[in-house]
C-alpha cells in the first residue's frame, strides 16, 4: 500500500485503549498498527515493550515455512 492511497489517520478505541489507524481508499479498509493490538491484546505497559513483543513474534512466525496466512507490511 502506497502513502498516496492512505487517508483518514485515526485512533480507534479498542476495549478502553487506543489503536492507531490508517484508512486505505483503495482498498476500502481499516488498517491497524499491530505494535498498538500485540499492546492491546496482551497488556503491555507501553510501546516499547509491546514493539519488542511484536519483533520477537514476527521473528518466530518468519522462521517457520508456512507463511500461508501471515501478511507483514512494513513501512
Amino acid at each position: 500500500m502506497q502513502k498516496a492511497n492512505r487517508i483518514g489517520n485515526e485512533i480507534k478505541n479498542f476495549n478502553g485503549q487506543e489503536a492507531r489507524t490508517v484508512w486505505s481508499e483503495e482498498d476500502l479498509k481499516w488498517y491497524f498498527s499491530i505494535v498498538d493490538v500485540c499492546r492491546i491484546l496482551t497488556d503491555q505497559p507501553d510501546y516499547n515493550t509491546a514493539r519488542k513483543y511484536w519483533n520477537k513474534l514476527k521473528k518466530s512466525v518468519l522462521q517457520r515455512k508456512d507463511m500461508s496466512r501471515l501478511q507483514i507490511v512494513t513501512n
